[in-house]
C-alpha cells in the first residue's frame, strides 16, 4: 500500500522537462581546442508519496511522452585551410628597339653595318630622308666640286647653266648633276633632287669638337665648311636662291650664277631598319 501511494504521488506531481533547450553559440576557435555543447543536467527530485494524491491509473497512458534530450558528442572543429594565393609574375620582357638616327647604305642602296668604313648614302630616319654622301675621289661626287644654280623649267629666272667648276662626266650646274646621278641610279634610286631650304637645315649639327663644318662628320665626312645650294628661291627676288653655310649653320641667299657646293636628297619610303 505504501509503494502504491508513492507511485500515485509521483504521477500527481510530474517533473516538467523543457525540451526547447537552446545551445550556446559555437564559435570557430583554434584547432587545438574542443568545443562542447553544454546540456543542463536535470536534478532528481525526491518526493514524499502520501495518500493525498491518488490519480487514476488511466492518466498514465494519456500523459505525453517526454522526449529525452539529445546528447551531442564533443566536436573538434578543424582549422580552416588558408588558401595560398601566389601573385603570378609575368616573365615577359619589354624589348625596346633602338632606332638609329642615321643608317648607312652602299652604292646600290643596300643597308650596311654602322661599322662599315665606306658608304655612299645616309638615311636620316628621323626625317625619312636619304642623303648623298660626298667622296674624295676625282669623280662626279667629289667634295670640292662647285655648281651654278640652274633650273630650265623656271622660265622667269632659271639661273646659269654650266657655270661652276667640277670633275666627273657632267656639266657644272645643279640640273646637269641631278640628271647624271639619276641616270646612274645612284644608291639604287633615280628620284634624286636638290634639297629645299628646310630639308638642308636638318643637317645642321653644332656638336662637333672641331669648327670645320656644322654637320655630323661621323656620317657626312667629306663636307666643306662652306656654302651649299638649296632648291628654294628668294621670293622677293627670283634671281637669288637660298643656301646653307656649313661654317656656322645659317641660311643666306645669293645670285644663282655664283658657284657653290651641292648635296642631293630624296624621300625615303622604304621600311626603316634598325640595329640594337
Amino acid at each position: 500500500m505504501e509503494v502504491r501511494d508513492q507511485i500515485n504521488d509521483i504521477i500527481a506531481n510530474p517533473i516538467n522537462i523543457d525540451t526547447n533547450i537552446l545551445t550556446e553559440n559555437i564559435e570557430a576557435i583554434d584547432a587545438s581546442e574542443e568545443v562542447k555543447v553544454i546540456i543542463p543536467t536535470v536534478q532528481k527530485k525526491e518526493v514524499l508519496i502520501t495518500e493525498y494524491s491518488k490519480p487514476k491509473i488511466e492518466t498514465i497512458s494519456n500523459k505525453p511522452t517526454v522526449d529525452k534530450p539529445i546528447i551531442i558528442q564533443s566536436l573538434t572543429l578543424l582549422p580552416t585551410k588558408k588558401l595560398l594565393t601566389n601573385t603570378a609574375k609575368s616573365n615577359a620582357v619589354s624589348i625596346t628597339k633602338r632606332k638609329s638616327a642615321y643608317n648607312k647604305h652602299d652604292g646600290n642602296g643596300v643597308l650596311i653595318d654602322h661599322k662599315t668604313e665606306q658608304w655612299s648614302c645616309i638615311h636620316d630616319t628621323q626625317n625619312n630622308l636619304m642623303w648623298e654622301v660626298k667622296s674624295n675621289n676625282n669623280d662626279l661626287r667629289n667634295a670640292n666640286n662647285l655648281y651654278s644654280w640652274y633650273n630650265p623649267d623656271n622660265q622667269a629666272a632659271n639661273g646659269i647653266a654650266d657655270g661652276g667648276r667640277c670633275q666627273g662626266n657632267s656639266e657644272c650646274d645643279t640640273n646637269a648633276y641631278i640628271q647624271a646621278m639619276n641616270e646612274q641610279n645612284f644608291c639604287g634610286h633615280n628620284d634624286w633632287q636638290l634639297p629645299t631650304r628646310e630639308q638642308m637645315q636638318t643637317l645642321v649639327y653644332l656638336k662637333n669638337d672641331d669648327k670645320s663644318a656644322t654637320i655630323n662628320k661621323n656620317y657626312f665626312p667629306e663636307t666643306a665648311a662652306s656654302w651649299y645650294w638649296t632648291a628654294s628661291e628668294n621670293n622677293d627676288n627670283n634671281q637669288f636662291a637660298w643656301y646653307i653655310l656649313f661654317r656656322n649653320g645659317i641660311s643666306l641667299n645669293d645670285l644663282k650664277e655664283r658657284p657653290k657646293h651641292i648635296r642631293l636628297v630624296r624621300k625615303h619610303s622604304q621600311q626603316i631598319a634598325s640595329y640594337k
